[in-house]
């Protein structure tokens, strides 16, 4: 927690976002992925969101980060994440720069291990393979982890351009396809794969699938051979997909000869902060006990983002609305302040219709459970709110229900009093916390490493008004 805190503090430094947060589109115009309408729908989005756009040619040089084509940057002041999702999706572009704003991406490694790997130049793609148990008539003498076993040395040996690697380092500038194989058996000895494939950026829909017949069939004792049918079909796919997809998959490698050039020498050096507000020294009034959470009124600005934890903080989404009070003690006592904030489920987004069907139905079941609520019982302060546009840290103690279960909750941050721009006194509230997810709740996160995939990080930023009488 320290450590996110940490990053959250530096981040809110600063009086408020910087105007010239950029969005970059690296492409290679020997090889163009994007199109012209692609182009200009990004670039629709970079201007909604305030942004200076920025197209650059890999032929010109590239810094060492960048792997393939089209590669998406957001960067600001505080640093520079990269673009998980698809280049057609454009909510989910939004999603991902409005969650930058608030917290970059932290740069870490997923070590993989027997995974198929297909290399090209700079550019790597892997193809986790998912194997289900056998189904149907199954064979006398079958033993499941010898037919696991040798299935995926088959399906490897079937590939000319995937090669299963004992040992492989994905970060996050890997892409990935994922593939599923269910073999079935029926009563006359007779084997069906059916198999289906998902872009690394949409778990839930598959971007191909082959069931009926199957993806290949023949007899049970010529299964080595059905497997490498398999693994050379599917082969062929994700390398179609990779050329021409329409909904957004498409990429092209980077040959290791271009030019690497630093972000600096290709004038591409992060934003420069505005300066720091200085602290004005002024004694607060006695101010008002009651108070209510005020979201941004510039749209383009977030109140509340999360992630998974790194390496798998390319999972990110948004929260929409909140409602909450706030109760000041007397004399601007915050060491006796008391909060309740209420969030509902259906202003939990992600950026993308599937996936927010996902999570808010499925993950938090909003039917059943329309509203998460955190209420503080404690709220510690290393001192009292005694300056105007002076921060004071904070740790909150509470209760946090969502799923109809509750949980001891803590939230670090800091509170100050401030003017807004009508001279009006508000309370700037920036504040982390990390949620259990499965821990607490059962609920299970994406593919990935264990604690990562089950702990949720937030991040928020909003101000408190006075509720007026």
């Amino acid at each position: 927690m320290k450590y996110f805190l940490l990053g959250f503090t530096l981040l809110f430094s600063i009086a408020s976002f910087a105007q010239n947060d950029q969005l970059i589109v690296w492409k290679n115009e020997a090889k163009p992925v994007l199109k012209i309408d692609d182009i200009e729908k990004i670039k629709e989005v970079a201007d909604k969101n305030g942004l200076v756009f920025i197209m650059k040619d890999v032929n010109d040089g590239i810094p060492g980060e960048i792997n393939y084509t089209p590669s998406i940057v957001f960067q600001n002041s505080n640093g520079r994440s990269f673009y998980y999702g698809r280049y057609m999706n454009y909510s989910r572009m939004e999603n991902f720069i409005r969650a930058s704003k608030l917290s970059h991406q932290k740069p870490t490694s997923n070590y993989k291990n027997e995974m198929l790997v297909w290399k090209e130049g700079k550019t790597e793609v892997m193809a986790p393979l998912k194997l289900t148990e056998l189904k149907g008539e199954i064979p006398k003498k079958y033993n499941e982890a010898e037919f696991v076993e040798n299935a995926k040395q088959h399906v490897a040996e079937g590939m000319s351009l995937f090669v299963l690697q004992k040992d492989f380092e994905s970060t996050s500038q890997t892409r990935s396809f994922y593939f599923n194989l269910y073999p079935y058996v029926d009563e006359t000895g007779y084997m069906i794969i059916t198999a289906e494939i998902f872009s690394q950026y949409n778990c839930v829909k598959p971007v191909f699938q082959q069931y009926g017949n199957g993806l290949v069939s023949g007899k049970w004792k010529k299964r080595n051979q059905l497997f490498k049918t398999a693994g050379k079909r599917i082969e062929l796919l994700i390398r179609s997909l990779m050329m021409d997809s329409e909904n957004g998959d498409a990429l092209q490698s980077i040959p290791e000869n271009l030019p690497i050039k630093s972000w600096e020498q290709l004038n591409l050096s992060l934003p420069v902060a505005r300066a720091a507000q200085e602290k004005s020294n002024i004694v607060l009034p006695n101010l008002p006990v009651n108070w209510e959470v005020e979201l941004p009124t510039d749209k383009t600005q977030p109140f509340c983002i999360f992630s998974f934890l790194p390496p798998l903080d390319n999972y990110a989404g948004e929260v929409k609305d909140m409602t909450g009070t706030f109760t000041l003690g007397e004399e601007n006592q915050l060491s006796t302040a008391m909060g309740k904030f209420e969030v509902q489920t259906a202003d939990v987004t992600m950026g993308s219709e599937d996936f927010d069907y996902e999570v808010q139905n499925k993950m938090l079941n909003k039917k059943d459970f329309p509203t998460s609520k955190f209420e503080f019982e404690t709220f510690e302060v290393k001192e009292e709110l005694r300056e105007l546009d002076k921060p004071t840290d904070f740790k909150a103690k509470g209760k946090f229900t969502m799923l109809g279960r509750t949980i001891q909750l803590f939230c670090e941050g800091q509170i100050m009093a401030k003017k807004n721009e009508n001279g009006s006194i508000r309370l700037q509230v920036n504040c982390t916390f990390n949620l259990p997810l499965f821990q607490s709740f059962r609920v299970e996160g994406p593919d990935g490493p264990t604690p990562e995939k089950d702990t949720l990080q937030f991040f928020m930023k909003f101000n408190l008004k006075p509720i007026l009488d």
